[in-house]
């Protein structure tokens, strides 16, 4: 804004010490200030990238929060994207088990909380992510370096799982849901697909209270 007038004002310096002045400014319109957009990091997001930056090895971390709407509710769907790591798909086209660094599926570990996770079938160390639904954990950390502290049969890497806790909610109750559907078109041959049925509904449901027991 342009000032519309302006008024001489004298002072008289008589010795030392300091000497106020009040000046009063007087615009032609109101100060308008251009839009401007506030951006953060999710919390689960930005706690995520804290604890891959401190990691004692080469690690991803990943934060569930900061992922949106998978198309399958499948993990997989998103270690594929992160750098290092492929996933090889399925008979229907789904991607269920990931390769890290390159090296085959069996050479990695699959852990949820620290646990390890049983393969989904026989004659192989490699578990199956379709049978995992994303909605039920926080966070994904994958170890690509192991260190003294792991076991020796992640060789290829180890991916582990971090459940939902009720103890980093804010909120007294938390509901969420997730309502969808799959459907496999049968204009194109190259695309694997289910015959029975060709739609598939897709739903998820979560609910979490904290409470005390005294």
């Amino acid at each position: 804004p342009t000032v519309s007038s302006w008024t001489a004002v004298a002072l008289r310096v008589t010795g030392p010490g300091r000497l106020e002045v009040p000046v009063v400014l007087k615009a032609d319109a109101p100060v308008r200030l251009a839009q401007f957009v506030v951006t953060a990091e999710r919390e689960g997001n930005a706690a995520a990238f804290t604890r891959q930056k401190n990691a004692p090895s080469v690690e991803n971390v990943v934060a569930m929060d900061a992922l949106g709407v998978l198309a399958n509710d499948n993990p997989a769907e998103l270690l594929m994207r992160l750098p290092g790591i492929y996933a090889l798909p399925s008979t229907e086209g789904n991607f269920d088990r990931p390769v890290i660094r390159g090296l085959p599926g069996e050479l990695n570990s699959t852990t949820v909380d620290g646990g390890l996770l049983a393969p989904q079938f026989a004659m192989t160390r490699s578990a199956v992510y379709t049978n995992i639904t994303a909605n039920n954990f926080d966070e994904i950390q994958v170890t690509k370096a192991l260190t003294p502290n792991l076991p020796a049969s992640s060789i290829s890497g180890r991916v582990n799982f971090k459940t939902k806790t009720a103890l980093n909610m804010k909120a007294k109750r938390e509901f969420t849901y997730r309502l969808g559907g799959k459907w496999s078109p049968t204009i194109f041959d190259f695309t694997p697909r289910r015959f029975a049925p060709e739609a598939l509904p897709n739903f998820s449901l979560s609910y979490r209270e904290v409470f005390g027991l005294f």
